[in-house]
């Protein structure tokens, strides 16, 4: 690894000396992390021969701007790109004995393809549970995510964060020691002008999407005695040409067709 002379921040560190198969990497914007996962598979690329490596994004757009981007431009300043060993087509390149492929899932028979020893899946908060669960069972050695943490509920955080084989790395802006100084002031703008994105994209930390409208929600043992219902409805069955600005509450209707259904809130709505 010395012999290849990478300058890299703590967030390299703390990937290349995770025990665990699956590492998960959450954090804000500009910490580092996709850079630092590149270049912990190239190093990786240079400990092994003869592996397979699948760097993985929602959309080919998105993975060529970013992820791809970020490998090719790492292997270029350490003067090690070779244009005869990148097939463009394919989207392949070879390193060292071993074979990289850069899959992007809006091709769906990618998404399967054959078994491969090193996963790396970029912004992985894009991928549906379909996605990541066809990948990681084609994959024996180790599993690499990184995503900021816009969602507020996700499949990660229920499904692989709770697994023990599984190592949780945070990381904000502050661990790149190589971010030009008008960024960092930008970044930290975030404070005061906007609370929710300084949370997800300063602090790295899971915040609200700016879609949800309700969200500060409690949830209370009882209702209280001075309450007043001014709306019924049907919980997500939704009837779009019937009073539809009215809020809805679950209220479960067990044997009732749709038709019984419709006359219920048709009553209901004539009775507010």
């Amino acid at each position: 690894m010395s012999s290849l002379k990478i300058k890299t921040s703590n967030v390299f560190e703390r990937n290349y000396n995770a025990p665990t198969k699956i590492v998960v990497n959450q954090g804000g914007t500009r910490s580092g992390k996709t850079y630092s996962l590149c270049q912990l598979l190239i190093v990786k690329a240079f400990e092994n021969t003869g592996k397979r490596f699948s760097i993985v994004r929602k959309s080919l757009p998105s993975l060529k701007l970013s992820v791809m981007k970020d490998f090719f431009e790492i292997l270029s300043n350490l003067d090690l790109y070779n244009e005869a060993h990148h097939n463009k087509s394919d989207h392949t390149y070879t390193l060292n004995g071993n074979t990289f492929e850069f899959i992007s899932l809006d091709q769906p028979q990618k998404k399967r393809g054959t078994k491969r020893h090193f996963l790396f899946c970029n912004e992985a908060n894009e991928l549906t549970w379909e996605d990541f669960f066809q990948l990681i069972i084609r994959t024996e050695e180790k599993i690499y995510i990184d995503y900021n943490p816009s969602d507020t509920h996700h499949w990660i955080y229920d499904k692989v964060l709770s697994r023990e084989d599984c190592t949780f790395i945070k990381s904000t802006y502050l661990d790149n020691p190589f971010l030009a100084d008008e960024l960092v002031n930008e970044i930290e703008r975030l404070k005061h002008t906007d609370e929710e994105y300084w949370k997800i994209y300063g602090l790295g930390e899971r915040g609200f999407s700016k879609s949800i409208i309700f969200n500060k929600v409690q949830i209370v043992g009882t209702i209280p005695e001075d309450a007043k219902e001014i709306a019924i409805g049907l919980s997500c069955y939704c009837i779009k040409n019937v009073y539809s600005v009215y809020l809805i509450e679950y209220r479960p209707m067990f044997g009732l067709d749709f038709v019984m259904i419709t006359a219920y809130l048709i009553a209901s709505i004539a009775w507010l």
